[in-house]
């Protein structure tokens, strides 16, 4: 179930993002890929105090001057058909040649406790605010 909200939402922010449109988002979503890929152009919030806040003062004017396009050049149609033919229907593909070794699992072990340093300090900026 998870993965299928985290799906949604992906298509959810590429709809948002063809147009030229903002994103706002929240900054602990345990869902990260859209955030990886907004980077620096997503408008994050961490809490409803910092929501209002954009909210409130968000000036359109400054918003349609601005470039949110992420989308465009990594995702579109002939780059996504390029990765998939790459990963999926050469027979040398990387899909065929995956072996996992201790590295690997180290970066497993790295990325969980990301996870749970991002679930901390969301803990605590929600008690402290």
């Amino acid at each position: 179930m998870l993965r299928v909200l985290e799906k949604a939402l992906a298509w959810l922010v590429v709809n948002f993002q063809l147009p030229n449109k903002p994103i706002i988002t929240y900054a602990f979503s345990p869902q990260r890929s859209h955030l990886d890929i907004l980077a620096k152009r997503a408008i994050l919030y961490r809490g409803p105090k910092e929501l209002e806040q954009i909210l409130v003062e968000f000036d359109p004017s400054w918003a349609l001057e601005q470039d949110w396009d992420c989308y465009s050049a990594i995702f579109s149609p002939r780059k996504v058909m390029e990765k998939f033919k790459e990963v999926f229907l050469k027979p040398d593909s990387p899909q065929h040649l995956i072996k996992f070794n201790l590295m690997d699992h180290a970066m497993v072990q790295s990325r969980r406790l990301q996870k749970k340093h991002r679930h901390f300090s969301k803990k605590i900026y929600l008690y402290f605010s």
